[in-house]
């Protein structure tokens, strides 16, 4: 995945996290000794200070600047204790009672559950059947149909990474990380100017004839933010690696998209278990004119790589497999070991299935 620029430190950036915490025991009894794993959860203090409260309702306060919310689970393990504590933070579960009402807020827009790609043609269809536009909104949409590439354009490892990084998952780490320096080709970003735009037009001409027009573009443009926004919530609701990008694609004349979901492989059982970082499960899925559905699952563990493909279409699903022996030279010039290496006829299983929207009770069947 590196040769893609695909690195586990970078793409864990959707939510960055300092692994280390350091304590200030001055004010406290506690005697923490090396190598203990325990639990905290994050309160605020009536000073507004954010602490960690302990299974004994014993409060400690972290020193250094590593970001917390108030109400989170962590699961800790004290790696030090001289000349100060520093803890190590194994797992953290964000507050549920947030995470649930920014789901319900979300699940107010019927965008949340629409691919982008959908809403996002909805949306250019109605800009161009408009008989004409201002110049800022006609600026504003070709900014963002500019950034949309091609399938060719995506077989390049560069442009790959990068459509990634703009895919509007990351924009609040990029904008924490460069305060000043706001990424232009980001999609969340860029939607987020078109909706601004919309919002000051309706309220400045509440009785002009482009009314209905802008109101429409409004309400498109907040589906398109509603699923982005679920995408990130879904990240963010695990300390486990689980993103899963869409990108919509020019293809011909039309619109279609692409999902690629990247996540951490599930852990093994206990006896099975061998120290390091988990391996890599990277699943795709497209479904274009010209190939029919398609999709495949990588399967990554050190330098030992498993792949599966699946075409709707037996006739592609044919020459897929007659590739299969290029594509095993390639991975093991990358000095990649190369495992099972498939391609199977029928219909890619969906990956777009979303766990935070099944185990808080939220939705009880997938619209």
């Amino acid at each position: 995945m590196e040769r893609f620029g695909l690195t586990r430190d970078w793409i864990m950036n959707i939510n960055p996290l300092q692994r280390l915490l350091t304590l200030d025991l001055r004010s406290s009894g506690s005697r923490l000794q090396a190598g203990t794993e325990l639990q905290a959860v994050v309160r605020q203090n009536a000073a507004g200070q954010l602490q960690l409260e302990l299974a004994s309702g014993e409060r400690l306060t972290p020193r250094s600047s590593v970001p917390l919310r108030s109400g989170e689970l962590l699961q800790l393990r004290v790696s030090q204790t001289e000349p100060v504590v520093v803890l190590q933070i194994i797992s953290r579960q964000p507050d549920a009672t947030a995470i649930d009402a920014a789901l319900r807020t979300l699940l107010a827009s019927a965008g949340s559950r629409l691919p982008l790609a959908d809403s996002l043609t909805r949306l250019l269809t109605m800009a161009t059947q408009a008989r004409s536009l201002p110049p800022p909104l006609e600026q504003l949409l070709g900014a963002l149909t500019a950034r949309l590439r091609t399938p060719a354009q995506l077989t390049d490892p560069g442009q790959l990474a990068q459509a990634l990084r703009d895919s509007g998952l990351f924009l609040e780490q990029r904008l924490a990380a460069t305060p000043g320096q706001p990424p232009a080709q980001d999609f969340k970003a860029q939607l987020l100017r078109l909706a601004a735009w919309l919002r000051q037009a309706l309220d400045e001409a509440p009785a002009d004839r482009e009314r209905p027009l802008f109101s429409s573009l409004a309400e498109s443009s907040g589906r398109l933010l509603s699923r982005l926004e679920t995408l990130q919530l879904h990240a963010a609701s695990t300390d486990r690696l689980d993103l899963l990008f869409e990108l919509p694609l020019r293809v011909g004349t039309e619109l279609d998209h692409l999902q690629l979901r990247i996540q951490d492989e599930p852990e093994p059982a206990q006896e099975q278990a061998e120290p390091g970082e988990p391996g890599l499960l990277v699943r795709l899925r497209f479904e274009f004119a010209a190939t029919g559905a398609v999709g495949a699952v990588l399967r990554l563990s050190k330098t030992d790589i498993n792949v599966h493909w699946w075409a709707e279409r037996p006739a592609l699903a044919a020459r897929l497999r007659e590739a299969l022996p290029m594509l095993a030279g390639r991975l093991e010039a990358l000095g990649l070991r190369v495992g099972d290496l498939t391609c199977l006829d029928g219909a890619p299983p969906a990956i777009d299935d979303l766990p935070i929207l099944r185990t808080r009770g939220l939705l009880h069947e997938k619209a």
